[in-house]
């Protein structure tokens, strides 16, 4: 990336690490090239994923389930 802005850069291997090295004098031109790359490069938040309810109330009989279901779970819920 910084070739593309022309700083020479070289990536130096060390016992357990690894550095990106520049020239002295490119130093602050080529730390506020990568934190620009950083900042227009960062991921997006994933979206919220909303879970679709579909419920089938093709009888009489399902929509009385349901309404049971409900006031069961609304009788049965605890306070926080």
């Amino acid at each position: 990336m910084l070739a593309a802005v022309g700083i020479a850069s070289v990536i130096a291997h060390r016992t357990g690490n690894s550095g990106l090295q520049v020239d002295a004098a490119d130093g602050a031109k080529a730390l506020a090239h990568l934190q620009q790359y950083e900042s227009e490069n960062r991921p997006a938040p994933a979206a919220a994923t909303a879970t679709p309810l579909s419920i089938r109330l093709g009888r009489l009989s399902d929509l009385r389930r349901l309404a049971e279901g409900v006031a069961y779970a609304i009788s049965t819920a605890r306070a926080p």
